[in-house]
């Protein structure tokens, strides 16, 4: 069974190892090798300890477990955006647990506080252009891809990434009620 809970300052290194391996897996071939073979447990770790013992008004983490071991974590911040609303900026499942539907219940946990919390709000995230196992998953929930944009790659030179959007957030939430769906990654 899967135990989905707010995202504590006493979370950062299971956080920040979830997310250095997520990344390591993902985004071989979209970012530079060297940089997801060098040390971003630490970048990770820095970044979550500065998220999480500061936080911002409003923002959500969740953490999902399964048998008491940490397995996944969603993080967004609400009003991000004055059109799209709230930014999904992580949805990361540890490699060895993808599939199993944890991506998606740990989405439908986000999508619930966002419309009890701050209604009115659609959901938006970027997702690198040559992820294509996320933008599927994405948009076999519903998003629309809305904008490329060139950026600044983690680790230096440049990707392409996609502004995915749902501008009615009550669609996700039905999307991913009930049966779990394969779940991809930002």
């Amino acid at each position: 069974m899967l135990d989905i809970r707010p995202v504590y300052a006493s979370d950062i290194e299971t956080i920040a190892r979830i997310h250095a391996e997520s990344w390591r897996d993902s985004y071989r071939g979209i970012l530079r090798g060297a940089y997801l073979d060098g040390d971003i447990l630490s970048e990770r770790r820095a970044l979550w300890a500065s998220r999480l013992q500061d936080p911002q008004p409003g923002q959500i983490g969740l953490l999902a477990s399964s048998g008491g071991n940490a397995v996944g974590f969603a993080f967004a911040f609400p009003g991000a955006h004055a059109r799209w609303g709230t930014l999904l900026d992580n949805l990361h499942v540890r490699p060895t647990q993808r599939g199993g539907g944890i991506g998606t219940q740990l989405l439908h946990a986000l999508t619930e506080h966002v419309l009890t919390n701050h209604s009115g709000q659609g959901l938006f995230l970027w997702v690198y252009e040559l992820n294509a196992r996320a933008r599927k998953y994405y948009e076999r929930l519903g998003a629309e891809k809305i904008e490329r944009a060139e950026i600044a790659a983690p680790g230096g030179g440049t990707v392409a990434e996609w502004l995915y959007v749902w501008p009615d957030i009550e669609m996700l939430y039905e999307a991913t009620r009930g049966s779990p769906h394969s779940e991809g990654k930002t």
